[in-house]
């Protein structure tokens, strides 16, 4: 006989902490002495302030669950007659229905009256009703709404396990080769803040169920088509799952823990599937199970569902609500999938922190780029200020022997009408003297007239030139002048901009780096488990 682990624990949630909350949660677990069933049951009060008996609602549904689960555990192996009567029947969806629709009507039931006693017995107070006065006949009249809560209770025999739910919360249901499913169907009603629960007046309807069949003493009365291909037969709100692996391990978890997985409804990508988070928080548990004494276990459990709440397993924060968790654990079939799922918890871990990381590169990339672009443009503005105040020095230098040469042109031009005038006052002196007005002469004077006024003309030029490039010169200097001051403005900014980009790209690229080192142990991991798929 395998050796079967029952467990279960309740935290208070981490928010409900901080707003003076109490806590809304439920759990149980119990194995028979014989061994011959075992259960689980969790429930999730409801967080609403009109629920405010909803701690009182999740206690009475685990306890009455545990309760009705234990009466039709002791009727169905009241003898190995009825046992086998049962495994044989509950093939029969006529009797499927029957049966588990009169054990979740007598749970129903049972938390009704549960309820309406306490109801009876406390009437509902001012300070429960925020203030209100209760309402005349308030003892008489049952609201069942303020004992709002969900529900999932588990039923574990030799060779099924009965599921039930109502609201909320996950089912998670490991087989013996290591593959997780939640076969319990899912009500569309139940999400974001929304949920089913037993207070609703369709909860007899609404109720949820699953069978998980192993047994193969009746194995003739199913086809071998549905067991080869493990089928799932639907009948209202419930299934059968025909398995020809026995299940490893039941967990059953109050929505504080779905809540704190980014994939609980979306596919990530790699191990982040729907529901990976949810698949790896149990396959982690699971690790710590078999690697633990049940007390260890326990204690460690009741010490870190707390940090769970708070801080979560692998991603970057906890629901912040109360957490439940119970479970039924067949440790001698642990081994064989232990190694695996520390892997596996391994990789998704991994795949958390490069989610992140990529996270903080995604965060950081718009100030990485502005601080890029303005480095850049620092970079550009001193270097143009540079060309400019060369090609200023280049230009300055240009114009200096401009101004030279025409500096010298100058004193050319002052030669020539100094020899031209010399000339002309010898000209005139010869006229005079020869008190002639021969044609020669005048014709000489008049040509030395004109290329005197010529070569004015041109000294003129040559000054108002040469004042204009003293003018330029000037002004190109004073530019030059106030471009050194300018870059060295610029030198400022680009240091700064450097420096800040500096200091900025250098967390940004050790970011990378470690994101890098991620992918890389990542795909290590991977790559080993590839090898070993190869090697079967």
């Amino acid at each position: 006989m395998s050796q079967i682990y029952t467990f279960h624990e309740t935290s208070i949630g981490h928010l409900h902490i901080l707003n003076h909350l109490s806590c809304e949660d439920a759990s149980a677990s119990f194995s028979a002495e014989n061994g011959k069933y075992h259960l689980a049951a969790v429930a999730d009060g409801h967080g609403s302030k009109s629920c405010y008996r909803s701690a009182t609602g999740a206690k009475a549904a685990v306890e009455v669950a545990m309760e009705c689960m234990k009466q039709f555990a002791e009727a169905m192996l009241l003898s190995r007659e009825t046992e086998d009567r049962f495994y044989k029947d509950i093939l029969s969806e006529r009797y499927r229905q029957m049966t588990i629709r009169h054990l979740t009507d007598t749970i129903l039931k049972g938390w009704y009256d549960r309820i309406s006693e306490d109801y009876r017995q406390n009437p509902p107070t001012a300070a429960e009703m925020d203030g209100n006065v209760p309402p005349a006949g308030a003892s008489e009249e049952l609201d069942s709404h303020i004992y709002g809560t969900t529900l999932i209770a588990a039923l574990q025999l030799a060779g099924c396990l009965i599921l039930l739910q109502q609201g909320d919360g996950r089912c998670e249901v490991f087989f013996r080769n290591g593959i997780p499913e939640q076969p319990i169907p899912w009500d569309g009603r139940c999400q974001d803040n929304a949920t089913t629960s037993l207070c609703d007046q369709d909860a007899k309807e609404s109720f949820r169920n699953c069978i998980v069949y192993w047994d193969n003493r009746h194995k003739d009365a199913v086809s071998e088509e549905q067991y080869e291909a493990e089928a799932v037969q639907s009948y209202g709100n419930g299934v059968i799952r025909f398995s020809r692996t026995p299940v490893m391990a039941c967990y059953l978890g109050t929505d504080g823990v779905e809540d704190a997985y980014r994939d609980t409804y979306e596919d990530i990508g790699g191990s982040h599937s729907v529901m990976g988070g949810v698949h790896t928080f149990y396959k982690d548990l699971t690790c710590q199970i078999a690697n633990m004494e049940p007390a260890a276990f326990e204690s460690h459990l009741e010490k870190w569902l707390p940090d769970f709440s708070a801080n979560g397993k692998f991603g970057s924060s906890g629901s912040g609500d109360d957490v439940s968790v119970a479970g039924i654990v067949d440790l001698d079939s642990l081994l064989d999938c232990t190694a695996q799922f520390q892997k596996d918890v391994e990789i998704y871990q991994l795949e958390e922190q490069l989610f992140w990381k990529e996270d903080q590169l995604r965060s950081k990339q718009r100030k990485h780029s502005i601080l890029q672009k303005r480095l850049n443009e620092a970079e550009k503005s001193l270097a143009d200020a540079e060309k400019y105040r060369e090609e200023l020095g280049d230009t300055i230098e240009r114009r200096k022997k401009e101004r030279d040469t025409c500096s010298e042109q100058i004193t050319d031009k002052e030669r020539e009408l100094e020899y031209f005038n010399d000339d002309f006052q010898r000209a005139n002196q010869m006229e005079w003297k020869s008190q002639l007005f021969s044609d020669d002469i005048l014709g000489l004077m008049g040509n030395l007239s004109t290329l005197i006024s010529r070569r004015e003309m041109e000294y003129n030029n040559l000054k108002k030139d040469l004042s204009g490039y003293d003018d330029l010169i000037e002004r190109e200097e004073t530019l030059q002048s106030e471009m050194k001051d300018k870059i060295a403005d610029l030198e400022e900014r680009h240091r700064e901009a450097k420096s800040s980009f500096d200091e900025y790209d250098s967390v940004y690229r050790e970011i990378e780096r470690e994101r890098d080192q991620i992918k890389e142990e990542i795909r290590k991991l991977q790559t080993v488990d590839e090898g070993k798929e190869g090697t079967v």
